[in-house]
């Protein structure tokens, strides 16, 4: 739709949505509901996020392209609530075209696709775009920037696990065990550390993991000085502890260039901490190492889930979402491996 005078009616296009679209505030808002319901704790009352046990990314079952964005939180809540051990999905038609039913009582989770305008003004940034980062987040090194339509909203759809369906067969990857996956994981983060790399330094020390932006150095205990947890060994438990040093580490001034240094307690040191969290839930997805929630993390989850339930905190909460995605996909670029 445009004016009489050639110009965008920008309100035009939000009138031209579809009337079942649902706008980005009512989309978080149903994400934060569900992550709220699945944070919880175990048998052992230690606390567990919607991405605790997650060894792999959620992943259409037939073209094998993962899920990004807020879908890959919203099917790893799916796999935890249904006891999915598989992460393949597929809408209703795809199992049907491929000779397969979905089963009467799957529930299924609904993701997200959003809808942009298919012509009309086209928004272009790069990173000296003024207010580029209130707007977007840092882009994280893209000098390029990039250009998108305008957004109309989201589009829902029902997609369901390889678990709700029958009369097809599919067999999913073998996943490594825990103990190589942890190892292949340690190899990556070392390639990236200095002196070999251009990553943080690593030294082995210390009473607790901690990564020093002035020294851009890692500090963490001795491998035998981590227990095990959940369902991870001690050394298994040890590489994430590496791993969530490392996304810290990814957000220095002369990286990812993220705002890292809120003093301790404060909700931008916890927002930071949040993308350490989730940004070690994608490293071990990746390498298909069980993810745990660290111990200290624990302390933060008060803070998170009010982040999560309060309409105005919610979209910091999703930026560090975005941004834990971001961290992990640089972190092993430099490690010479891809996210997708």
């Amino acid at each position: 739709m445009a004016q009489a005078d050639g110009k965008a009616d920008r309100d035009g296009w939000k009138r031209d949505a579809p009337d079942q679209l649902v706008t980005e505030d009512e989309a978080f808002g149903e994400i934060a509901r569900g992550i709220l319901d699945t944070i919880d704790r175990d048998e052992a009352g230690q606390w567990r996020m919607p991405w605790t046990g997650v060894a792999g990314f959620p992943t259409n079952a037939f073209s094998g392209r993962r899920f990004k964005g807020m879908n890959t939180p919203i099917l790893w809540m799916a796999a935890r609530k249904g006891g999915f051990g598989v992460h393949l999905w597929a809408p209703p038609q795809q199992w049907k075209g491929k000779g397969g039913v979905v089963l009467p009582d799957a529930k299924g989770a609904v993701i997200l696709v959003p809808q942009f305008a298919e012509d009309g003004p086209v928004t272009r940034w790069t990173r000296t775009t003024i207010d580029i980062e209130k707007k977007l987040g840092p882009i994280g090194g893209d000098a390029e920037g990039g250009e998108g339509r305008k957004f109309l909203g989201f589009r829902k759809e029902r997609w369901f696990n390889v678990h709700e369906t029958s009369g097809i067969d599919i067999k999913p990857p073998e996943p490594p065990a825990p103990l190589d996956a942890a190892k292949a994981m340690e190899d990556a983060l070392r390639r990236w550390a200095a002196p070999k790399g251009k990553g943080p330094a690593i030294m082995t020390g210390g009473l607790r993991a901690c990564w020093a932006p002035d020294r851009d150095r890692i500090t963490i205990p001795p491998e035998t000085a981590f227990l095990s947890r959940g369902e991870v060994a001690g050394f298994a438990y040890w590489v994430q502890c590496l791993g969530h040093e490392g996304i810290h580490a990814s957000g220095s001034k002369g990286r990812l260039k993220r705002d890292n240094r809120g003093a301790f307690g404060s909700s931008k040191y916890a927002r930071e901490e949040l993308v350490a969290e989730l940004g070690t839930a994608y490293l071990c997805a990746h390498f298909g190492l069980p993810a745990q929630l660290l111990e200290h993390s624990a302390a933060y989850i008060k803070s998170w889930r009010e982040a999560i339930g309060a309409k105005a905190e919610r979209k910091a909460f999703f930026w560090a979402v975005r941004q834990a995605e971001i961290a992990a996909k640089y972190v092993l670029a430099k490690c010479g491996q891809d996210l997708g």
